[in-house]
Order: C-alpha cells, then structure tokens, then sequence
C-alpha cells in the first residue's frame, strides 16, 4: 500500500514507500545507454523523419507499442490495443484530373508535361488558370539598393516567368548579396512579391546548379514551401526540360550573345552581375488544383493501473513522436528534400517517455504498484497543430478528464546541459512547487522554473481543461526544424538525468491524498525567463490559441514597437520571415532566433485575405 504523506510539508524529504526500493537497477544497461538506443532508432534515417505521410512514423509507433507491451502495459485505446487512431489534413496535393501543363511551341506543337516528374505544382501559390507565354527572368530579383533587377526592362505582364532558384555568385564571398551566405532576395517569397509586382500571370521555378550539385534536379514537393501565401500559380520545372527548351531555342541578347542553356545563362549572369532574360518561345496552357492530402495516424497510448483508495484517478505522461519527414510544412529549409530526423524535436521526449515506462513497468512488476492509474501518450499530429492531444482531450478521452489529476509533457528535452531546463507550468496548480524541490534536491537537476506555460506543445490543451500540467522543454537552437538536428548534437547523458527528475516529480504527483487545485497560469516566452534577454524581437503578441500550421495570427502589438513601425495590424496572419514559411508560434520565435538586433528583414503576412510583405528592422528583448 502507498504511504501517504502526512502534510505536504513532509513533500521536501520524504518519497512515497512504494518508490523505495529500486526495480530500475534490474534493467539492462544505463539510462544514457538505453535513451541513445532509443533515441538512435527514432532520429535514423529508416523512421524518415516520422513525417505523418512515412511508412517511418508506422514504425516509431510500432517501436513505442512494443516497449509499453515488454514493460507490462496495457493497451488504454478503445479496441483493447495501443493505437488510438484518427485523421489529419497533411495539407495540399494536386488533384490529378484538373491539374497539367501543356507547352505550345513555336510552331504550335503540344506537349503535355507529366506532373509530378516534369512539372510540381507548389501550394505556396495558388490554383488557376492561365495560358500566356513563359519568359525567362533570371534568378526572380529585384534589389534596388544592389542596382539589380530581373524585371527592369522585361515584359513579363501577364506571362508565365521562369525564375532560377538562390541568386547570382551564391559562393562568392564578394558579392553583393551578401558574400556567399543566403540573402533575402534568394527567399522563395521575395521572388514570388517582385514577380507578383511585376504583373507576372504565374511563376515556374527551375533548380539552379549549387542545387542540383546538393540535391539532384529534383522537384520539391508540393507542400515544401507552405501553404498558400500567393494568389499567382507557382511551379516547378525540371532543369532538364528548361535546357531543352532553351537548346531548342536559345535567349538572345541586343549584343548579339545566344544562351543554350540554364548553366550559360547563370555564367552570363554571374560574369557581369548583370540580368540577362527573354522570352522562351514557348507558350503553356497551365491547369493547377489543389485538393486536401488526408492521412490516418495514431496516438500510443498504454496504461498502468494504480492501487489504492485513489486508483481511479489519473496522471498523464506524454511525448509527441511525429516529426516533419522529408520536411515541407513547418520546415526551416524551405524547398529541402532532406529527412528531417528531429533528434531533439521530439526524438529527445519520446525517449524519456520510453525510459519512464521501463521505469514504472520494472517498478510495477516488482510489485511497487502506483497509487494512481498512470496513462502514457505517444501523441501524433503535433507538428500540425497538436491535433493528437486535441483528439484525447476533445473528441476520445480514453479516461475521465474529470478525474485526471495530472499531465507531464515532454518536448525538445535534449539540449540540458547547453541550455538551462526550463519547467514551465509551475504556477499551474499551488501544490507543484514543494513537488519541484523534492525533484531537484533529490536529483541535483538545475531548474529554470517557469510559472506560464506555452500554448505550443500537447499539454496545452489538458490546461485549457483545467489540468495542471508541467512542459519539460531545454530551449530552441539553430537546427530546430531543419534537417541537421540529429542524434550528435543532442545531450544524451542529460535526458538520462532529466529523467531521473523526472521520475521523483511523478512519484510527488501520483502520491497525496488531496486533489491537485488547478490555478489559471500565464502565457510563458518560448526562451524562458532567462534565456529571452537581448535577443531579437518583432514587437508582436500571437493570438493565444494553438496553431494550425497556417500561420501566426497577431493578437497584439507592443507600443512603439519595430511591428508598430513596420505597419503590422492587429490581426494580421505572420506566413513568413526572412523567406522561411513560419507554421506556428515556435516557428516564428525559432526564425527570429536566426535573426540580429538591428537587422532588417521583410516578414509576408496575410491581411484580409491579401499578401502583403512589411520590412521590420527587429529591436531587442529587454
């Protein structure tokens, strides 16, 4: 039987009986040894990033099913299994019977292009159609201030333009683009606005050479740069049919120079610093639909039942394991083709989670029942929205809500060590901070306590039902959502100690005879309270409501702030920054994190159903 605590004073040198004795030392190997081969399998290659469309994801939630299987849980879906399954709009994917490509030649033959090998519909534009010649514009620019512009002088009024990827003399340290690092004017989003502002019908976007020597001439899939943020039809063509068609009929310049291909015209290009465009010779006939990309996917879900006079009351601990994939929605490469592994996003929590159910499986075959049911979550979906969380709490609770006492949630738990741990939520319910003290006196585990919370991760929605929750989380870094954050860059040795606190914390949580009082906690920054200091801010509140992948809404404005200047609204919905497409709150709070004080760059907002694109030069936190 548990031993109840006398007051909750005791909380700060006592731990419940049934956590004396130490079934964990019978399991194999360390904690560090166990969380990296978990954490190795989750962020390989073979899980392809986990992205929700992946045979990947399927074989992470099969990984998670068989541990809570090994460890003696049971399966808490409504079937009797692990799966609790439910459906995801992934975003947008052409529709086969509306969409195509025709070209016209100069003597009128046809060419229909096979979608999807020749030519992507990108759902960063929009759908329509438009039939008008295609003439090429070179790299899409037009920087004033640099005395470059692809369009001046160039009629690409109501035609199709055909625009090069990055920008001229990307590896020269000397050019005026910002030496050899990606300047604003290589953003998918700035070639879209000068194309849009130059009176272009549609764009068609062709790989430049430092591309295909990375990636191959591959075409980006059709969600790659996000979703629509342009009212003009957006493509991609294959380099090698660009080629063909300028071989077939080459741009010619008034000084009489011919350009049979797209590696002459970029060393034209590059040799002068100077546009060199025209038109192509051919007409399309461009036909492009979108239509809603559904997949089925699941939260694991496997429980412990509790013993004792509170064993039908319950503690939530839970991990999101979906990641981006192969990037696309929420993806800080825009346009990569990579697998994004997501070692620390959130390869790092659902392996704490997996050592936390060896953990109290070990604990409960030894006979050390808990004194209340414990509910493990893997959650799918959060990466578009939290929708597996969303899914539990809203539509399938699979235990009473009423009597759920608790929630832990682990996300991005893998950089302890060179960030601070940040424990947001502790102001969630009174009774958390004594829980706390034990944790970290008995653990020697430093804590950045945080009293808010934030409202992008999955315990978010267990506190807008009035849960208390805590959201273990180690900060943002450079490779958040990019496909280099991977199992080398993560503390490994530091996720085995956070799951040690981690343990003690849930062992105070599970004991006690008193309910957990819930108390209405603040909106918590995404660097914490110590980590926010002199970093860049855009002087924006984003409306205080989970994101859908679509975008950040703007709640608020700072007074005086840069966006007050910049001529942000209230209301307006933040779709990119710097060219990278921003999902979601973490997103935006990550793009601004690769950003300067004093910096100046152009954000693209939705207003009233427009695109519009602001220049802001960011200011500081304070």
């Amino acid at each position: 039987m548990p031993l109840r605590f006398a007051s909750l004073a005791l909380l700060t040198c006592l731990v419940p009986a049934w956590a004396q004795d130490d079934p964990v030392a019978t399991l194999p190997g360390t904690a560090t040894e166990r969380i990296t081969a978990d954490l190795r399998k989750l962020a390989s290659e073979e899980f392809e990033g986990r992205g929700p469309e992946t045979e990947g994801i399927k074989k992470a939630a099969d990984l998670i099913r068989a541990q809570m299987q090994a460890s003696g849980l049971s399966g808490a879906a409504a079937d009797g299994g692990y799966f609790q399954p439910f459906d995801i709009t992934l975003g947008s994917a052409p529709q086969a019977a509306e969409t195509s490509l025709t070209l016209v030649g100069p003597e009128g033959g046809e060419r229909e292009l096979t979608i999807g090998q020749q030519v992507q519909p990108l759902a960063y534009g929009a759908g329509g159609s438009v039939r008008a010649d295609l003439v090429f514009a070179g790299y899409g620019i037009t920087a004033p201030k640099i005395g470059y512009d692809d369009f001046a002088g160039l009629d690409v009024k109501d035609k199709i333009a055909v625009i090069l990827r990055r920008e001229p003399r990307q590896d020269d340290p000397e050019s005026p683009f910002d030496g050899d690092k990606t300047s604003r004017f290589a953003y998918i989003s700035s070639k879209l606005k000068a194309a849009e502002d130059a009176g272009a019908a549609a764009v068609l976007l062709v790989n430049d050479s430092k591309t295909v020597a990375e990636e191959g001439d591959v075409l980006s899939e059709p969600g790659a740069f996000g979703g629509p943020a342009f009212q003009l039809p957006f493509g991609q063509i294959t380099r090698q049919l660009a080629d063909e068609l300028l071989a077939a009929n080459p741009i010619g310049t008034k000084s009489g120079l011919k350009f049979d291909s797209i590696a002459a015209l970029e060393k034209g290009i590059d040799a002068a610093l100077a546009p060199i465009g025209g038109p192509m010779w051919y007409s399309a006939d461009l036909n492009f639909k979108f239509e809603p990309k559904q997949a089925n996917v699941y939260n694991v879900v496997g429980v412990l039942e509790g013993e004792g006079p509170h064993a039908d009351e319950t503690v939530v601990l839970g991990a999101h394991y979906d990641h981006l994939g192969y990037g696309g929605v929420g993806s800080r490469t825009p346009g990569s083709n990579a697998v994004h592994n997501g070692a620390d996003d959130n390869g790092s929590g659902t392996s704490l989670l997996l050592e936390l159910i060896r953990r109290y499986g070990a604990r409960a075959a030894a006979g050390e029942k808990p004194p209340r049911r414990m509910v493990f979550i893997a959650f799918s979906g959060e990466e578009r929205g939290l929708l597996g969380s969303i899914h539990y709490v809203t539509k399938e609770p699979l235990f009473p809500l009423d009597s759920t006492r608790a929630m832990v949630n682990f996300d991005m738990v893998g950089k302890y060590g060179e960030n601070a741990f940040q424990l947001h939520g502790m102001s969630s319910s009174p009774q958390f901070p004594p829980l706390v003290d034990v944790a970290a006196a008995k653990t020697g585990v430093v804590v950045d306590r945080v009293d808010g919370v934030l409202a992008a991760s999955d315990h978010w929605d267990f506190i807008k039902v009035k849960i208390p929750a805590f959201h273990f989380f180690t900060g943002l870094h450079p490779d958040y959502h990019k496909p280099e954050d991977d199992v080398e860059k993560v503390n490994l040795k530091g996720i085995a100690e956070l799951a040690d606190f981690a343990e003690v914390l849930t062992d105070g949580i599970l004991a006690g005879s008193e309910p957990l009082e819930f108390t209405e906690p603040p909106m918590s920054r995404l660097d914490g309270r110590k980590q926010a200091e002199g970093r860049p801010v855009l002087g924006v509140v984003p409306k205080d409501l989970p994101a859908t992948g679509g975008g950040v809404e703007v709640d608020q404005l700072a007074p005086d702030g840069p966006a007050v200047e910049a001529g942000f609204r209230v209301g307006d919905v933040i779709k990119a920054v710097a060219g990278v497409p921003v999902a979601d709150a973490v997103g935006l709070s990550a793009a601004l994190s690769d950003a300067k004080v004093g910096q100046t760059i152009e954000v693209t907002v939705d207003r009233d159903g427009q695109t519009e694109t602001l220049t802001v030069t960011l200011g500081a936190a304070e």
